[in-house]
């Protein structure tokens, strides 16, 4: 954005020393200045660095543009006299020349506010004033077009005129004047006079220009107390406003006051830049992002606000964040408030798709914790809503995908390196999980709290990864153990095998009793296999592919030669901050998110599926899931109905 002051020519000089980008002028002042001075401030401004891009005060009081004694012929006049003058002074280094067919971001904007001018005088027909006022705008829009100037309808308070006073009655205005050189502009200081609804600039979206002062009072703004400064440059954040912004308020000494408000203004639209945050859930992951945002780990989000029906974890966000974050006991209240503009869910797994839903209904962008759901079919009503609000930025915390070591697996099958996969198999027995993790209760380890055990605690990420590199299979099968090695309800040991549509097969094995337990991921393909172990890739490369060496081969005992190769790994694992940093790129650059929210039913699908192969007895499972017959059976194993 760029600032500027409404003052007088002279003090050009200081407002280029302290740093605004434009002086804001009166035109009824410059008109007053006799040649003589009106030489001198060209000259001045051919030296100076800022320009004269604004001008305000329009008419003169004592001119009369509606009613009676109005005079059409006498305003053109006019206009032409105050529209050369202002060419003059906004281009003082082309001053005898002038200019047409100016782009509408290089324009010089004209103020037209002056309510005493366009008052509806009293006694006279209303209607017939607007109609009047309606002309008045068009024809001077049409003669500012020939000097390359934009006019812009200045909504005022109802102690200064009318007629126009809220952004709503200009936004008519400006539609029914329908001249391409007359758009709206929003004061601050008439928005808070007259009451007026500061989310509608996100209902008008187009706006010319930008005016502020204190709303109380008039002055120049020095500080937020019992202002909604924040909220009004938000709401121009919002529309993607990047234009001007001048202050038009009062002061005894420019000098300190315009210090104070340029530094205000820069520190506001640098927080405006932030995409402000809420957290739902403040447990283990909710605090571990509101850690990592407090540590300017993600420059691009502001925690503004948390959500958690545990006043002990509330008071403990506050102490961590300060007295400025806003705190609620529930959701629904957090996402009503407006007081950010994207959530975190990090709440009990059963909730993560219910409260997404209201969030984007609500226009908030969504990152979601893993998993996406306990079941697909409230993760299938995630996703259309986010189909049905394609504004809104919906995404999942698979911070996993941010590791360099399986970005690499994923771009070399994509490549074709290792030719079509033949075999998967995932040893994932790491997740080491003691008795006394367990009893610390609450939700976890049960059907009712978190819809599963070590499938739906510690596997999302490692199923969500399975897929995203591999493909999804077309069918599993598994041997599932419930409380095998903890005195717990839900599964804790797994096998799982797979079927792709190529043919190629899968074994997964997981669980959270083995001590040290193996992190081991193989692909096999026709050229050879890749291995992850250890945080390192090997690549066993085969010189000729096994297919052509099947065909080709009479030796009888024999196999292709391999080739033992390092893949070197460049990149840094950003975990969840790097998931965090993308969701804010996503919402301020339209970044492609590195989790879309609509891939989190897809490592669902094969936990559902493996669930539902144990339930019917080992059974082969197609996916998609049959949606019903697995809620059937998770709630056979609820105590509460399944919601």
């Amino acid at each position: 954005m760029r600032y500027g002051i409404c003052t007088g020519l002279e003090n050009l000089e200081l407002l280029e020393e302290l740093g605004f980008d434009y002086l804001e002028a009166s035109v009824t002042a410059v008109m007053k200045l006799s040649q003589t001075e009106r030489d001198e401030c060209l000259a001045r401004l051919r030296e100076s660095k800022i320009k004269c891009e604004a001008f305000n005060v329009l008419f003169p009081k004592t001119m009369e543009l509606i009613g009676r004694n109005s005079d059409k012929e006498a305003l053109k006049d006019y206009l032409h006299s105050a529209f050369r003058v202002v060419a003059q002074l906004r281009r003082p280094e082309k001053a005898k020349m002038q200019k047409v067919n100016i782009p509408l971001e290089e324009r010089t904007v004209v103020v037209f506010g002056s309510g005493k001018c366009r008052r509806c005088p009293e006694g006279y027909d209303y209607r017939q004033a607007y109609r009047e006022l309606v002309e008045v705008y068009r024809i001077t829009g049409e003669i500012a077009t020939r000097y390359g100037i934009q006019i812009v309808i200045e909504p005022l308070s109802r102690k200064e005129t009318n007629m126009i006073c809220t952004m709503a009655e200009g936004a008519m205005l400006e539609a029914d004047v329908n001249h391409p050189n007359v758009s709206l502009m929003s004061d601050y200081f008439h928005v808070i006079a007259n009451h007026d609804n500061i989310q509608d600039i996100a209902a008008i979206r187009t706006f010319g220009h930008i005016h502020i002062a204190a709303g109380q009072g008039r002055r120049y703004p020095l500080d937020e107390k019992g202002e909604q400064y924040s909220v009004f440059m938000s709401a121009l954040k919002t529309i993607g406003y990047n234009g001007r912004i001048s202050i038009e308020g009062k002061t005894e000494d420019i000098r300190r006051d315009g210090a104070k408000a340029l530094a205000l203004l820069k520190k506001l639209e640098e927080s405006m830049s932030k995409v402000k945050l809420g957290i739902i859930g403040y447990g283990k992951m909710g605090s571990q992002h509101a850690k990592s945002l407090m540590r300017g780990m993600v420059s691009e989000a502001e925690l503004t606000a948390v959500a958690d029906p545990d006043s002990q974890r509330l008071e403990a966000a506050v102490k961590l964040c300060g007295d400025q974050l806003k705190v609620f006991s529930g959701a629904e209240e957090l996402i009503r408030s407006k007081t950010c503009e994207a959530v975190i869910i990090s709440t009990p797994h059963y909730n993560h798709p219910a409260i997404a839903i209201m969030a984007m209904e609500a226009g908030i962008h969504v990152l979601v914790e893993k998993p996406a759901g306990v079941y697909t079919k409230q993760v299938e009503a995630m996703n259309r809503t986010a189909r049905m609000h394609p504004d809104v930025v919906y995404c999942l915390d698979f911070n996993q995908r941010t590791n360099p070591l399986y970005q690499k697996m994923k771009e070399l099958i994509e490549s074709g390196e290792l030719g079509q996969i033949k075999r998967t198999n995932w040893i994932i027995t790491d997740w080491y999980r003691s008795q006394s993790y367990y009893d610390q209760g609450g939700w976890r380890a049960t059907w009712d709290g978190e819809g599963g055990g070590v499938l739906l605690n510690q596997n999302p990420h490692n199923l969500d990864l399975w897929q995203w590199m591999c493909g999804m299979p077309l069918r599993v099968k598994a041997n599932v153990y419930y409380g095998k090695h903890r005195a717990i309800e839900v599964e804790d040991d797994v096998t799982a095998l797979v079927e792709y549509e190529n043919g190629a097969t899968g074994c997964y094995i997981t669980t959270v009793g083995d001590a040290p337990g193996t992190n081991r991921l193989e692909v096999d393909g026709e050229k050879g296999k890749i291995v992850i172990e250890d945080d390192r890739m090997k690549f066993y490369r085969l010189r000729i592919p096994e297919p052509e060496f099947n065909a080709d081969y009479r030796g009888g005992l024999g196999k292709p030669e391999v080739w033992e190769c390092e893949i070197p790994v460049k990149g840094t694992y950003t975990s969840h901050p790097g998931i965090l940093k993308n969701f804010c790129e996503a919402i301020q650059k339209g970044v492609r998110p590195v989790a879309p929210g609509e891939e989190g039913i897809l490592g669902l699908q094969i936990s559902n599926a493996i669930h539902l192969s144990s339930w019917t007895g080992g059974d082969w499972i197609e996916l998609p899931v049959d949606e019903e017959l697995f809620l059937s059976k998770l709630q056979e194993r609820c105590k509460n109905p399944v919601t």
